[in-house]
Parts: structure tokens; sequence; C-alpha cells
């Protein structure tokens, strides 16, 4: 993810870097998607010309310097991070921000955020219904959708003003557990969303918020050792990452308008350069289940059970998740 590398390997990740931001970037009239990035790094520390270049000139970086070894200066850094990643990101993510992400050791913390509006292409009206047992808003219409039955799910696809993006909801018939471990980038990219047709739909409101922090995430799954200084992560390019301040924080939420959504990271590095490491492609083809056939009469996407979810934009997965 992040580490110290050659000039050569560098340069490498160049064109990577570029293709995030300009994959993301939307605009039009009450419609954006746009990524952008805080680099704060301590006052002493430098980063390579290149990759600043690249950034300011991709995600019109941000550059901030603090003294990291003096304490209120860690409190102003977090109070001046959060109010960025709170406009970065339209005021969807909030208080994420601590002091204590920001260390003695800390050379640099890049921070990275993404927002994102889009307006439905069919219009919903809200309605009271259950869902798991509970009273909640549902979203209701009719309109031309993308529809598949499977033998082990459903999936519509609810497109956007413009073809902006599209928001696929991947319903199960069976276990939601067993289905989603199933679930990839690769799945949801490259399954039968099948043909447009009319659909009735109704899909709960949504308005979700998640921080998940790397350190807590990998001491749940028994790394301890990890945290101390007999860790050795040399053959895994980790070792300059201070996992307590690494984390990434989403907040989604969708209403009879349309989605809205944003999200922030970050990864504090305590080595003197940082790099993103390419996309590696998988060959990753996935079947398709068994279709269930068209019985003629106008198909109805009722998601009042557990589901997965994704937004997407051309090849891009912007966010993905589930509701429960």
């Amino acid at each position: 993810m992040f580490g110290p590398k050659s000039e050569e390997q560098f340069a490498s990740n160049l064109q990577f870097l570029h293709s995030i931001p300009k994959s993301v970037k939307y605009h039009a009239w009450r419609q954006k998607s746009v990524m952008k990035m805080l680099l704060l790094t301590h006052k002493r520390f430098t980063y390579k010309d290149e990759f600043l270049n690249s950034m300011k000139t991709n995600y019109k970086a941000a550059l901030r310097k603090y003294d990291f070894c003096e304490d209120k200066i860690r409190q102003k850094a977090a109070d001046e991070t959060e109010k960025w990643v709170r406009k970065a990101t339209g005021n969807v993510v909030k208080k994420t921000v601590e002091k204590r992400m920001f260390r003695t050791e800390t050379r640099s913390s890049p921070v990275s955020a993404i927002s994102t509006c889009f307006r439905w292409l069919n219009p919903l009206a809200k309605e009271s219904g259950e869902f798991g047992g509970k009273q909640v808003n549902f979203l209701k219409g009719t309109g031309q959708y993308k529809y598949q039955k499977t033998t082990e799910y459903e999936v519509l696809g609810m497109p956007t003003v413009d073809d902006a993006a599209v928001l696929y909801i991947f319903l199960p018939k069976g276990n939601y557990s067993d289905f989603e471990k199933d679930m990839d980038g690769a799945r949801v990219l490259h399954a039968n969303f099948g043909d447009e047709k009319t659909v009735i739909v109704k899909i709960p409101e949504m308005k979700i918020f998640s921080k998940y922090k790397f350190n807590v995430a990998l001491q749940k799954l028994g790394l301890q050792k990890v945290f101390t200084e007999d860790a050795e992560l040399g053959n895994i390019a980790v070792q300059a990452v201070d996992m307590y301040a690494s984390y990434q924080a989403v907040g989604f939420e969708i209403n009879e308008e349309g989605v809205k959504a944003g999200a922030t990271g970050t990864a504090g590095l305590q080595s003197l350069s940082g790099i993103v490491e390419p996309l590696v492609e998988k060959d990753n083809n996935v079947g398709n289940n068994d279709i269930d056939l068209d019985d003629g009469e106008t198909d109805k996407f009722f998601a009042d059970r557990p589901f997965f979810f994704a937004l997407i934009r051309g090849d891009l997965i912007l966010y993905a998740g589930r509701y429960m």
C-alpha cells in the first residue's frame, strides 16, 4: 500500500495515480463526483517532486506542514483536517479525525476524500413499511430498470440522470451471509444485469455511516505483533505505515431524490517516501447462475430483506456495502 520504493518503481505508478480522479470526476446540474487530496507532513518532510506535482495536478492536492512533535500542534492538525474532511465529503463524513492519528514519528499523512451526488432518472416516492421487524421509510416507484432474476438472487440497476452512475442492488433469495462470501469486485462488475424493462421498485431509504480502523481490524484477526517493535513486515511493503493512524470512513445516503455519499481515508507514514501500488488485474471470470424465465407480468423488486449494493460509475465501483 505505502512504503519506500525506488525512483523507477515510483515513476511506473504515476499513470495509475492519474487514472483514479479522472475516473471519478463528473459535474453537471445538481450532480457531481469529485476526489480530493490533503497532504499533511512534518515540517521537515519533503515529498518527491514528481509525486507532489502529480497530486497537485490530478487531485488539486493541498499541502500542509506541522510540527507533530508538539501536542498542541497535533491537536491543531486534527481540528483543521476534520474541517477539510467535512467540506471535501459534502458534510457526509464527520467526526473521523483524532489527535492520536498524529504522533512524534509521523512524517506524512496523506488524506483522500471523495464526494458524490447523483439524481434518480426514475422518480420515487416515500412510503412506510417493515424491514427486519422494524418500521422504516421505503422508496417506491415504477420505471425502466435493468433487472435480472437468477436462481440465487435478484439484481436491480437504478440509473441516475445522464447515466452518470448506477446503483446496483443484489437481493439474495437465501441466507445473506452465505451470499456475501462470494461477492467481490469482479462479480459486481461482471454480473448479468439483464435488459431494461418496466419494474415496480421498493427499496428502503438509507443513511449509513461506517468507520474502519485498520489496527482494530488486524487485531481482531489475531495480529498483535504487528503493533510492536518486533514486527517483521519487510516482505509486504507496509513497514512504513502507522496502523493506528490508518482508517477509512464512509457515509452513504439514498432518498427519493437520489444518492449522496462521501468517503475519506488516510495512512500515517513513518518513512521518507510513499507511493501507491498499481492495480493488479485478476483473471476472474464470473459465471452467471441460471436465469429465471419471464412470466409476462410486470416485474417487482421489493428489497425488504438484507441486500448488497454497489454504486458504479463506468467500470469503477465508487461505493459498496450491505443493508441489514
